[in-house]
């Protein structure tokens, strides 16, 4: 019998608190997951891999909080915000689509705040808006009002 959307929902959670994503990937993520983010259209264990491997990059020695996760149906959604050496994120969202017991789409957004020059590390005091990403590329930033099309320096 397949296991119910909170059920995957919370091990695939348990288990990137822990680090493992290879078991990760093997129980809770169908082979052809499809991963939308606003930079990026991919599909398979190994575009979760990459993500994954930016994320890293991008928030070393970090620390994540679930501030929301709902569920519906099929349907998961995931708020939470992030600490690092590096830069911030103050409203990720994941949104998952959970069939047959595994992962069957995920969306990935957040924007990326610059710790640097802070107290406690969050946010900038250039009065610049933060850069923007949601495929945890951190060489792209999606365009939109007073947002350059690439990271500013300090953020690199």
């Amino acid at each position: 019998m397949n296991r119910s959307t909170i059920e995957v929902f919370e091990d695939h959670l348990k288990l990137r608190v822990e680090g493992d994503l290879d078991t990760d990937l093997q129980r809770n993520y169908s082979e052809a997951v499809v991963l939308l983010t606003e930079n990026s259209n991919a599909q398979g264990h190994d575009a979760m891999r990459a993500s994954a491997r930016r994320l890293a990059e991008q928030l070393p020695n970090s620390k994540f909080e679930f501030l929301s996760k709902q569920v519906s149906g099929p349907y998961a959604l995931l708020v939470w915000r992030a600490h690092s050496d590096r830069f911030n994120v103050n409203g990720g969202a994941d949104t998952f689509l959970i069939k047959d017991g595994k992962i069957q789409m995920q969306t990935i957004h957040y924007q990326l705040v610059s710790n640097k020059g802070r107290p406690g590390g969050l946010g900038q005091q250039d009065g610049r808006r933060p850069a923007r990403t949601s495929d945890h590329d951190p060489g792209r930033t999606a365009p939109g009002p007073n947002i350059p099309g690439h990271l500013p320096s300090d953020l690199e």
